[in-house]
């Protein structure tokens, strides 16, 4: 198996940035959902002693957002100076901010208090002209905050129940004890749903596209990119390559990791950091480790429509088709779900499309 694609959202909700390496982070992939919209309210008292919750605007019930398309420029070849452009796809016009918004561009930036999954972050606001440009294309007001990074620039997981718990071995004179002791694991978010890491397959695409061609006669437009609607963060490609050396144990091993939703089985993986086309794997770096927890239950925002911002036909939406018999989350027995999401370490480690990944543990 390989890494077929990376995607990070540098804003939550939009579209994605398809990259050819990314970094794993304490937070999940480098730059992944550091900035979010919320609704711009005359009324909202950042000042107040306890500043109220802000609503975050969501693709699954404002269609909109899916018409605005990031993508991000290098400068003088440093990630410092990087900039973040967006574009609305509909007018084709643009607007271009820092990436990495430092203190001085920020200023005396407010801060606005936002609430995920019952977890909260603070966001600093990124200044009027940039609200206005996405008020303008969403036809609402809006603001765009930015999460600064450090011990107070994350937010706890949601619903730290439901994540199953990773072992931690015992030291000292405990040692000798069979028994592990168990631990919630470290990591924190930024904007994401619940996870640092959110994986898909193949197969599991390939499901799901069928599942809209042969509820549709004659689609003119081609074959739909049918994992953006997913928001997948790693992407495997859990089908071609049968056979080769990553999968020793032969044909039965490899039918069961290229079944459709095969990664809902699957608890651990390891990334391989391979270059294609070297001779050496030396020097590469030790291998990535994926501990995958919860299958992902999806939202309505599986039926937008990306090209024209409103939803798709009754008989293209996916939520729908999906939801016939994908209702495997037994947290959340009445929606589908499509991928499973998941903690990487270690923490600066650079994973390419590429990289071979293996399934070291089933569920």
């Amino acid at each position: 198996m390989r890494i077929q694609r990376l995607f990070i959202y540098p804003i939550k909700s939009l579209l994605p940035v398809e990259l050819a390496e990314a970094e794993i982070t304490s937070t999940g992939l480098k730059y992944d959902r550091s900035f979010i919209l919320i609704k711009d309210t005359d009324h909202a008292d950042v000042e107040a002693p306890s500043p109220a919750v802000q609503e975050h605007l969501t693709i699954k019930t404002l269609s909109k957002l899916c018409l605005f398309q990031p993508s991000i420029r290098f400068c003088n070849g440093t990630t410092s100076s990087a900039l973040l452009s967006v574009t609305h796809t509909l007018s084709g016009e643009e607007i271009e901010f820092p990436l990495t918004p430092t203190s001085q561009f920020l200023g005396k930036a407010n801060e606005y208090i936002v609430e995920l999954f019952g977890t909260r972050a603070v966001g600093e606001d990124m200044g009027h002209e940039i609200a206005g440009w996405f008020s303008k294309h969403l036809g609402e007001k809006a603001r765009l905050l930015y999460m600064v990074g450090g011990s107070t620039g994350t937010r706890d997981c949601p619903a730290p129940a439901l994540i199953p718990r990773k072992s931690k071995q015992r030291t000292g004179f405990l040692s000798w004890m069979k028994v592990q002791d168990e631990e919630l694991h470290a990591q924190k978010i930024q904007f994401a749903d619940a996870a640092p890491l959110l994986i898909t397959t193949v197969s599991s695409e390939t499901d799901a596209r069928e599942r809209v061609s042969k509820n549709v006669v004659g689609d003119e437009d081609g074959e739909e990119d049918v994992i953006i609607r997913f928001r997948s963060n790693i992407h495997i490609d859990n089908v071609s390559g049968r056979g080769d050396n990553d999968n020793p144990n032969g044909d039965e091993d490899d039918k069961k990791r290229s079944a459709p939703y095969a990664e809902e089985n699957w608890k651990t993986l390891k990334i391989i950091l391979i270059r294609l086309g070297e001779d050496t794997r030396d020097d590469i770096g030790p291998p990535v480790s994926l501990d995958l927890v919860f299958n992902t239950v999806r939202c309505m925002s599986l039926n937008v429509d990306f090209r024209t911002g409103g939803t798709v036909p009754p008989e293209r939406q996916l939520y729908k088709l999906l939801a016939k018999d994908r209702r495997v989350n037994s947290a959340f027995p009445y929606r589908p779900c499509f991928g499973r999401y998941a903690f990487a370490e270690p923490f600066g480690t650079i994973i390419r499309v590429g990289d071979q990944v293996q399934v070291m543990e089933w569920c």
